[in-house]
């Protein structure tokens, strides 16, 4: 019996260190996605004259200018410009990474605290394992 709980001790601090490596490598992963978008996105309104091309775009604004057949082969970077259409929108490759690099974030973040949350849960059940209230 000693060497059950003797055993359980040595094992916690390998998971809390695993959880910890595992949450340190996700939180990096969203950023390098993150980072990712930003930098195709800078990459594309850079070299285009500082204005992101947009695709059925009307009008040129001062910070967008629309892809016409005439200058479409003048374009760099096409296809990080924002040419998917989706609902109202038009949307890039790097605003794609950027969304879901934020929502796996909110996602690790949120995450993180439940566990936070049902760790505390679970060492209250622990103190006081008949569900006894104290007054």
């Amino acid at each position: 019996m000693k060497s059950e709980k003797i055993k359980t001790k040595k094992e916690l601090p390998t998971i809390s260190i695993g959880v910890f490596v595992f949450f340190m490598n996700a939180l990096l992963m969203t950023f390098v996605i993150i980072f990712l978008g930003v930098y195709s996105n800078f990459l594309v309104i850079t070299s285009n004259g500082g204005k992101m091309p947009v695709y059925g775009l009307d009008f040129e604004t001062s910070t967008h200018f629309p892809i016409t057949p005439e200058n479409i082969n003048e374009i760099k970077y096409l296809y990080l410009a924002d040419i998917f259409p989706i609902g109202k929108h038009i949307w890039s490759l790097g605003d794609f990474l950027i969304y879901f690099g934020s929502a796996l974030l909110a996602l690790l973040v949120i995450g993180s605290f439940i566990g936070i949350i049902i760790k505390i849960y679970l060492n209250e059940e622990r103190k006081n394992p008949e569900g006894v209230t104290y007054c």
